[in-house]
């Protein structure tokens, strides 16, 4: 998990030298990728608080209910308190990662914002 941590930080750190955090924010709003506070209920919309909240919450939840290694990881612990400690210690790495992919989703998203081969014809129905 460290490794993946540190290969996200840098990959982060390198695309904020190559896009400006400003245009990828403004590119996240202009699409309709950031939506912070969204309150419709309608479902066609495709991020709303609502959706994340509920939709992103149980798919977390699964990570520290029903995935392999979190069974593992409290099995081999001794008592519940200490199964407890260990997800409140996971806990906070994890909600670091999913900070990381979704800053790094973004800035791939704003550089290759015109990159579209279909309206470059470069290739063919």
């Amino acid at each position: 998990m460290i490794l993946m941590l540190v290969t996200l930080t840098f990959t982060l750190i390198c695309a904020a030298s190559v896009i400006n955090t400003k245009y990828m924010v403004e590119y996240g709003i202009r699409t309709n990728r950031l939506r912070f506070f969204d309150f419709r209920l309608d479902p066609r919309i495709r991020n709303t608080t609502w959706g994340s909240f509920f939709g992103g919450g149980s798919s977390f939840l699964s990570l520290f209910a029903v995935h392999q290694v979190a069974v593992h990881r409290c099995l081999t612990c001794r008592t519940l308190k200490e199964a407890k400690i260990s997800v409140w210690i996971c806990f906070p790495g994890f909600l670091v990662f999913f900070v990381l992919t979704s800053a790094v989703g973004l800035y791939m998203s704003a550089f290759f914002e015109n990159c579209d081969p279909m309206t470059a014809k470069l290739v063919d129905r």
